[in-house]
């Protein structure tokens, strides 16, 4: 029998390409969504009865929903933590599961190191973004101690070609567009080129959640698993593979902000849980931010080794 899954959030970014894979593997789908919307479900978040109705029929949930915080805090708690609070509660009250998405962020810029980051690794958040998705995880967690079955997946760094402004290589692909076409001064001016972070394409990220969100029942799911590849990519090298994509010469001009490091994940748990081997390679990850030949589905396993950028 086909698993139905309902994906709350299932019009934002990320939401949008796990109801695309889920299609793809021939599962029932129903998109939950705040605003009316062909083929999906509006609901207000605020109200539960309607909520519970609209995931009534699922074999598992998985909440896509999220908020920067930006310029709404309020928005940002609403969000990432009374909404995953809220699936929660009704999960320990109904026969679904549920996988919230978490994020990177929840660890904090002080995880920064040259060891990958587990899933035990302690969370000191300092942005509304990473306190707020911390708290809806905690939310998540509790829920599981009273007899949810919940698990969090936390997502690392995710690119495509529609990053939203918020996204950090946004502004970097802009400026490599720039130069590729003259109207540029030849620089790409990047806070920290040094800067290192574990990047996927958001067709490998859906992918991933799909698996976790379908692992057979015989495979018990713990309370956070990390969605990333485990590779190391520079924002400077990212910005001069997408160059090279695109024919042009560009010299990438450091802006001295503070140090943002490494942070990278550790797959490990993924990998043993649904046997996802996939990581994207550095060139793939450029191509997909400028639109260039994109892939269709998530990238053969390759050799992690540090030198390996092709």
């Amino acid at each position: 029998m086909s698993t139905h899954l309902a994906v709350v959030g299932g019009r934002g970014w990320l939401g949008q390409a796990i109801v695309t894979e889920a299609r793809r593997r021939r599962m029932t789908v129903t998109v939950v969504s705040r605003q009316p919307q062909a083929g999906a479900v509006a609901v207000d978040p605020a109200d539960t009865s309607s909520l519970a109705a609209a995931l009534a029929r699922a074999d598992v949930v998985v909440n896509a929903a999220g908020n920067y915080g930006l310029d709404d805090a309020k928005a940002a708690t609403v969000a990432n933590y009374e909404l995953p609070n809220q699936l929660g509660w009704l999960a320990a009250r109904s026969g679904w599961a549920l996988v919230h998405l978490g994020s990177a962020a929840e660890y904090g810029p002080g995880a920064a190191g040259p060891d990958p980051i587990d899933e035990d690794h302690p969370c000191l958040p300092r942005s509304i973004y990473g306190l707020t998705k911390l708290a809806g995880t905690q939310a998540v967690t509790r829920w599981r101690e009273q007899g949810a079955r919940a698990t969090v997946a936390r997502v690392f760094n995710v690119v495509d070609a529609d990053l939203p402004r918020q996204n950090p290589f946004h502004a970097i692909a802009e400026q490599v567009r720039a130069a590729a076409t003259g109207a540029g001064t030849g620089e790409v001016g990047i806070g920290d080129p040094t800067t290192t972070r574990d990047v996927s394409r958001r067709v490998t990220v859906a992918a991933a959640v799909v698996s976790l969100a379908t692992a057979p029942a015989t495979t018990p799911l713990p309370p956070v698993v990390n969605i990333c590849s485990g590779r190391p990519t520079t924002f400077g090298d990212l910005a001069q593979a997408m160059a090279e994509h695109l024919g042009a010469q560009v010299a990438v001009r450091d802006l001295g902000w503070p140090r943002g490091g490494q942070i990278v994940g550790s797959p490990r748990r993924l990998r043993e849980l649904v046997g996802f081997p996939y990581v994207d390679r550095l060139h793939d990850l450029a191509r997909t931010i400028l639109g260039t030949g994109q892939p269709t589905g998530p990238a053969p396993s390759i050799p992690q080794s540090a030198g390996d950028h092709l």
